[in-house]
């Protein structure tokens, strides 16, 4: 028989041309990964196995006929393993969210088994192939097994991408269907024409067409420090978990790091991190380095404690001294950390969140210090999650509850407006702030269904108990941040309250100066046009951090809200009282009311007004009231 061979070369170069792309690129080493540098080295190896046993079959008469089975056995073997292991890296791509028991990968596994047991005891046997009297190489009976077995792990393995295909890219998908279809057409042709020794070939462009597909090395590596990056932890923490038993993190936060673009610019910027970088790796491994965020890093430390401080005391060092960039130096300092995992964290996220959160001592020349990482940031998260699903019940449910508090004017000497505020109770975590579940809300996409549910339970309140009629001149209502980002804001509320036959006049919105700036432009033209239609607005909590009087100019506010801090600091501080005396005088300079919050006794009551105040909201006059108690309140 006249064997063409070329195939066989042509795949043995391409698997070898696949492993010096590996070694070049560096890819990450995943499980997947490793699975297909055990396909190509399977490749390679049967290639290289078949080539020999042509080369014994020149000249069979020369060779004892246990060298023929062996090397047929051992090429056999490894061509075998090729469709198994092909399998397995589809299965550990989607491992995470489908594992399976021991049963079913002994199952699934039992193809292979079968066939192997042949191959094992075919010298004995001769079922799978044989040679005769003259050492020519022969199929078998049941040499078919082999093709079937192979054929189950091609089509396991399509079944398998098409399941999850969603966490398959699509040039992974490609991939997949193509080694389905050549595999299957070139086991065929290769079982009706043995001398076509094309198998191992098809094989081999399929290697090469999935190492294509790999994930781009790069997008592991951050191009600044030219070490790992976030993805690279993300990727790497559950098999770095599974494989150390004491798993060591230490978390370094970099102080200077949002101001370094500022102060030395981002060309000389990148330097330093270069320096730092090339620093950090004479301590450590490089692959032991990751880059957390802009300005933090972790990284793996020893299991050993006595290396582990050494390596620590090393790292601190760099540090403690000026970093040197080019012909400049700078001090940086920073915050450390230390995470051990499984005790401090089981996942990546809770690794993450204590490397990024958990922060609470710095090292300077006099002190160097490392925190045992903070675990109160895990409950914190716990505690998080468990509100977002109380936020969400509450929606369904309508389990929010809105309440009112009274507003005192202080011309009229009457209650003459009301704040709706928001009020969530939980039977687990009893009663939850709003300053605590509205930022939750808009991090996760429901505070826009939390503000139409005020807005709608507002507008009903007041439209069917005339509240006008009991001297309640306006509600005032809260906006958010993302509310105020909505462009067509304005036909919302138009449209709920036109739905419950309200004057627009009775309401009153109510922004921070943060939530103004946030939305510049968008905020303006809703104001512009609700004003219109007699919609009032008021800047709240105006004297908190960095209040201004840009706020003041750029928006066509009624009210002001004075923070309670500004009241009850100018009781205690004359200078704070005089601050505050300028600010109210030039509110109403401006033609805008001046409401102040927070007020609790006689005294700030007594100031509020010297001052030239028009409105006190607070709990002297009264704590925010249920409905019912509120309609009460008014009669």
């Amino acid at each position: 028989m006249t064997y063409v061979y070329s195939f066989e070369v042509a795949a043995i170069f391409i698997s070898l041309a696949v492993w010096v792309s590996l070694f070049q690129q560096k890819i990450i080493s995943t499980k997947t990964v490793r699975f297909f540098s055990l396909l190509n080295s399977l490749v390679l190896w049967s290639g290289l196995l078949d080539l020999i046993s042509i080369v014994l079959l020149f000249y069979p008469q020369n060779h004892p006929a246990w060298l023929h089975y062996l090397v047929n056995v051992c090429y056999q073997i490894s061509f075998h393993c090729v469709p198994i292991t092909f399998y397995y890296c589809m299965f550990f791509f989607t491992e995470k969210n489908s594992p399976i028991s021991i049963k079913a990968h002994f199952l699934e596994g039992l193809p292979f088994l079968v066939t192997f047991i042949f191959d094992v005891t075919n010298p004995f046997t001769h079922l799978v192939f044989y040679f005769d009297a003259n050492h020519n190489y022969q199929q078998g009976p049941l040499i078919i097994i082999g093709y079937i077995s192979a054929l189950f792990y091609i089509i396991h393995s399509l079944v398998r991408v098409i399941k999850f295909k969603s966490h398959f890219t699509f040039d992974n998908i490609i991939v997949v269907v193509f080694f389905t279809l050549a595999s299957t057409i070139s086991a065929l042709v290769h079982f009706l024409f043995p001398s076509l020794m094309i198998m191992d070939f098809v094989v081999a462009i399929s290697v090469l067409l999935s190492f294509l597909s790999l994930d781009n090395p790069q997008d592991y590596l951050d191009k600044e420090m030219n070490i790992y990056n976030r993805s690279a932890f993300i990727t790497l923490f559950p098999d770095l978990l599974k494989k150390e038993k004491n798993l060591r993190l230490l978390g370094i936060k970099i102080e200077e790091m949002k101001y370094l673009n500022d102060t030395i610019g981002v060309h000389n910027r990148i330097t330093l991190m270069k320096s730092l970088s090339a620093l950090l790796q004479q301590v450590c491994n490089k692959k032991s380095i990751f880059r957390i965020s802009r300005s933090k890093l972790t990284i793996l430390l020893s299991q050993d404690d006595e290396e582990m401080q050494t390596q620590i005391k090393k790292i601190c060092d760099i540090f403690l001294s000026p970093i040197k960039y080019g012909n400049l130096e700078i001090s940086l300092s920073i915050y450390l950390d230390l995470v051990k995992c499984p005790e401090d964290a089981t996942t990546v996220e809770e690794a993450i969140d204590l490397i990024e959160n958990s922060f609470t001592a710095t090292i300077s020349a006099e002190k160097i210090l490392v925190e045992k990482a903070n675990k109160s940031i895990l409950e914190q998260r716990k505690r998080e999650h468990k509100i977002l699903l109380i936020i969400e019940q509450a929606l369904n449910n309508n389990e929010f509850q809105v309440v009112y508090q009274p507003i005192y004017s202080l011309h009229k000497k009457d209650y003459t407006a009301a704040e709706a505020l928001l009020r969530l109770h939980s039977k687990e975590l009893g009663e939850i702030g709003p300053a605590e579940f509205i930022p939750l809300a808009e991090k996760n996409g429901l505070v826009l269904k939390i503000g139409q549910f005020v807005f709608k339970k507002v507008c009903q309140f007041v439209s069917e108990n005339h509240l006008w009629d009991m001297g309640i001149q306006c509600i005032h209502i809260n906006l958010s941040v993302i509310q105020c980002m909505q462009e067509r804001l304005h036909e919302q509320l138009f449209h709920i309250m036109d739905t419950y036959h309200l004057d627009y006049r009775y309401i009153t919105l109510e922004v921070t100066e943060n939530t103004a700036n946030a939305s510049h432009q968008v905020l303006k033209n809703n104001m512009n046009i609700m004003l219109k239609r007699d919609i009032k607005f008021s800047l709240d909590d105006f004297g908190i951090g960095f209040s201004n009087s840009s706020s003041l100019i750029d928006y066509p506010f009624n009210s002001i809200k004075l923070d309670k801090s500004l009241i009850w600091e100018a009781i205690k501080n004359e200078k704070a009282k005089i601050i505050l005396k300028q600010t109210i005088s030039m509110i109403k300079e401006l033609n805008m009311q001046v409401i102040a919050e927070g007020v609790e006794n006689k005294e700030q009551v007594d100031l509020a007004t010297e001052l030239g105040c028009d409105f006190i909201q607070g709990f002297f006059y009264s704590y925010p009231l249920s409905e019912s108690d509120l309609l009460t309140f008014m009669m």
